[in-house]
């Protein structure tokens, strides 16, 4: 248990570090609110800080387990703590990122207020609703949104995006009678949508 807990918290702090490299600024940014950036030169690509987010890791008590639709809720009437269908996820590892590729605009094509971003997420995990809570770090899936945003104005944008899951492991496969076959949680979906930001998110201080 304190094994898996340390490794755990390694790879966070490493991706954490990582991302703090990319993105690293002189003033605190809220980075999932786009930030048009106001290029020192005439360069045409990759402005000062060209890619920015965050990194998130999570650790889920027992009893409150995320249930990514995968298996029935009595799956352990099928094995009991051994059932093959524990989609039930104890840690999960995620973040976003966002890519400003263009610095400035090219022409009247206000290129600078394109991005693109990433969502992932990952759950890890076996555990059985009544029958087994395990420290396991076994992988479920990965589902991510990938999308391309506008920004419109500094405190609205237009979003344009596709989310997809895929299984991991043991679950590329059939697992019984209380697999459920699903697509993963929310499915595989696409979809246009707008944001507005209020108050000081996504403001620089």
């Amino acid at each position: 248990m304190k094994t898996k807990l340390i490794v755990l918290l390694a790879f966070y702090l490493l991706v954490a570090r990582a991302s703090c490299c990319l993105g690293q600024t002189g003033q605190e940014v809220y980075p999932a609110a786009p930030i048009v950036s106001q290029p020192a030169s005439d360069r045409l690509f990759f402005p000062k800080n060209v890619v920015r987010g965050f990194t998130e890791a999570g650790y889920l008590p027992s009893h409150n387990e995320a249930d990514l639709g995968r298996c029935a809720s009595w799956t352990g009437a099928y094995g009991g703590a051994a059932a093959p269908c524990a989609a039930f996820g104890r840690y999960f590892l995620g973040g976003y990122a966002e890519f400003q590729p263009f610095a400035r605009k090219l022409g009247p094509l206000p290129l600078h207020r394109v991005f693109l971003f990433l969502e992932p997420r990952a759950f890890f995990g076996r555990n059985i609703p009544r029958f087994n809570y395990s420290a396991s770090f076994a992988p479920i899936n990965f589902e991510r949104t990938v999308g391309i945003i506008i920004a419109v104005r500094r405190n609205l944008d237009v979003r344009i995006w596709q989310h997809q899951n895929d299984w991991l492991g043991r679950y590329g496969h059939s697992l019984g009678p209380a697999d459920l076959g699903t697509s993963g949680p929310y499915g595989m979906y696409a979809g246009i949508s707008t944001r507005w930001y209020f108050g000081s998110w996504g403001r620089q201080h």
